[in-house]
């Protein structure tokens, strides 16, 4: 499927009907960039790039490395390796390279760390939306299809050859998908303009001496760089102390030199080194004092940071962490162990120290941090990226940012005849002059379809402006159709047992944030369903999606009618839901805006609600690109359509065919 069909099914397909969404019109306002909002970075495969410039800040004492590094881009590397310890500074040698060369290549920055579940087609789907660049069409195309690996490896390498863009795989080793691990092994020997920047604790499996390969092994700081660095962090002790600092942190790894000089703040030196086991590999015991040297309110601050990935801002700060009313004395304190570092106006802290305390976290605590911290991201996309007022139509502004799927006649007609077939393969294909309700059914885009296979079509959406729409347009289609406005979610306005089917299609559900909410369209829809009678729910495949649209945190698209589309998304992770931001701006230069919220369920907990609603599931299948004819996979289906009966007692299947 192609880039709008990616984008509707991803995180806006069908939203006609959302009773709690909120909209505005703007009248001069023009949605800034990425990179002017770095607060969004851990909801996208890629950092922006105002995240590595900030890291770089303060960067010292890497100038042969990083003038190497510069040299083998210029001559034409494909694939850059920096090995060395934890906390050698492998991340900010890398920071610094992007900062040199941000103005030739566009960087992209993919975290092992934080990603390290990403599999290749999330990193095809992740650079293929920046319409700007050659060859972005075709790999668009691979994303939103679902092609074989090799096929994707090759297309991106193509893509790859003609765009000039850095790709940095930030602790690669700790990368699982063997997708990502083909790729890079078959960039060593591709001659592409773009380069795989790789940083790893060990050399990577895979990758060998080759002409397109360039290999640094990172060190620690020199006796004379490491005595002015342990200065600059408060020991000022004679030469021979200091040496001793130096050997103790591994021959000078900058972040253990720093852990040390946290550890030393109001003691003796000497006695310190006298504590500590030498640093090889590992600096968890380090770690350990310091963290257990905190405050209960400086661990609590730690804790909220250590989940922020991002350098974070006194304003997210504020509302996220316990006690806002000693946030600045607990933050003096963090910097002066050097817990934190300075960022701009924002606050980092190293990857070693951010792994250790999420260990020290409960489950409880982890969804409490993580999920103030979504919640304020959320929050902002709308005050920064939408503005205020109140949009006439959402429905209307949805038909118009998204024409090309809207007017896919051919596609809607398909996946109608599709599951009347399916429904058909169960016995359970309404005949001519059925009663048909369709829940969520907007301007009834799939009325033409019903309307040749004989049915009589009742058409229930939350909107009057395009339930009116809707009714307009039926009559121009011989048939019967009749155009209710109510609320889905709530009781419907149907005797009980009135229909002889139900659909909800589309990926009309989920934009309820409570999950009763949501479970409540089954059962409403089991209440005026006929005992016996289907029930057909086609629903986005969330498995599948959250991977496929990995990298969409912005993407911009020229419409035929010359408006400009642009989507912002914030994901959250945990909870599997997206809100997506939606701007028009169109030729005449008026603007307008939308918002869309939406669960991504497994295919399990959907069943489990359709059973509690007296919904019986009787067969699953996947769909693709509008047809229904494979079993449900949930890797590969990107929708999956659930067949139930009311009252039934067939056995569901985990698929059919």
């Amino acid at each position: 499927m192609g880039i709008i069909a990616a984008i509707v099914i991803g995180y806006v397909q069908i939203v006609f009907q959302h009773r709690q969404v909120k909209l505005a019109e703007t009248v001069a306002l023009v949605p800034p960039p990425a990179r002017s909002i770095p607060e969004f970075a851990e909801y996208s495969l890629f950092s922006p790039e105002a995240i590595f410039q900030g890291i770089a800040v303060g960067f010292r004492n890497r100038t042969v490395e990083l003038r190497a590094l510069e040299r083998a881009v210029r001559d034409g590397k494909s694939v850059l390796v920096l090995e060395g310890l934890p906390g050698v500074g492998k991340t900010l040698l890398a920071a610094a390279l992007c900062s040199r060369l941000q103005r030739q290549y566009r960087i992209r920055w993919l975290s092992g760390r934080e990603r390290r579940d990403a599999t290749l087609g999330a990193l095809v789907a992740g650079l293929a939306y920046d319409p700007a660049l050659p060859s972005s069409r075709r790999l668009q195309a691979v994303a939103g299809s679902a092609v074989d690996w090799a096929v994707a490896t090759d297309e991106l390498i193509e893509y790859l050859v003609h765009n000039r863009i850095i790709i940095v795989f930030d602790d690669y080793y700790l990368l699982t998908d063997e997708g990502i691990h083909r790729l890079v092994r078959k960039l060593q020997r591709s001659k592409i303009r773009s380069v795989a920047l790789l940083t790893s604790r060990r050399h990577p499996a895979g990758i060998e001496r080759l002409p397109l390969v360039e290999s640094r092994q990172v060190t620690g700081f020199s006796r004379p760089a490491a005595r002015e660095y342990l200065r600059d962090h408060g020991i000022r002790e004679v030469d021979e102390v200091l040496d001793r600092v130096w050997h103790k942190a591994g021959q000078g790894i900058p972040e253990a030199m720093r852990i040390l000089a946290g550890l030393t703040r109001g003691r003796d030196v000497t006695e310190t080194l006298d504590r500590v086991h030498a640093y090889t590999a590992d600096l968890t015991d380090w770690i350990a004092r310091l963290y257990a040297d905190l405050e209960p309110t400086e661990q609590d601050l730690a804790k909220v940071i250590s989940f922020s990935y991002a350098p974070a801002g006194l304003d997210l700060l504020r509302e996220v962490v316990p006690n806002p009313d000693v946030l600045s004395k607990t933050l003096d304190s963090l910097l002066d162990r050097f817990i934190l570092v300075n960022v701009g106006d924002r606050v980092h802290m190293h990857s070693l120290l951010c792994e250790y305390i999420r260990r020290q976290v409960t489950p409880a605590e982890r969804d409490h941090y993580s999920g103030r911290i979504v919640r304020y991201y959320q929050r902002r996309a709308r005050k920064l990226l939408l503005g205020m007022g109140e949009q006439p139509s959402y429905g209307r502004l949805y038909l118009e940012s998204f024409p090309d799927y809207v007017n896919d006649t051919a596609s809607h007609a398909a996946l109608i005849d599709d599951l009347l077939d399916r429904l058909g393969d169960h016995e359970l294909r309404p005949g001519r002059g059925a009663r048909l309700l369709v829940l969520g059914a907007g301007n009834g885009i799939h009325d033409p379809a019903l309307a040749a296979h004989g049915l009589r079509v009742v058409n229930l959406d939350i909107e009057p402006d395009i339930a009116t729409l809707g009714h307009q347009q039926t009559q121009a289609i011989a048939g019967e159709f009749v155009y209710v406005v109510a609320d889905m979610t709530r009781p419907l306005p149907f005797a009980a047992g009135s229909f002889d089917a139900v659909f909800n299609i589309g990926s009309s559900f989920g934009y309820e944030e409570r999950d009763e909410d949501n479970a409540a369209v089954f059962r409403n829809a089991a209440e005026v369903l006929k005992p016996g009678g289907p029930f057909v729910f086609e629903y986005v495949n969330g498995a599948y999606w959250q991977e496929v649209r990995g990298g969409l945190e912005t993407e911009t698209v020229t419409l035929p009618t010359g408006s400009v589309r642009t989507t912002y998304a914030v994901f959250d992770p945990s909870a599997r839901t997206s809100l997506a931001s939606i701007s028009l701006r169109r030729s005449d230069g008026s603007t307008g805006w939308f918002h869309h919220f939406m669960h991504y369920y497994r295919l399990g907990e959907i069943t489990a609600m359709m059973r509690a609603s007296r919904l019986t599931p009787v067969a699953v299948y996947g769909a693709t690109n509008s047809r229904v004819r494979e079993p449900f996979d949930e890797k590969k289906s990107s929708a999956m359509v659930v067949i139930a009966t009311k009252n039934a007692a067939e056995p569901v299947h985990r698929s059919a065919g």
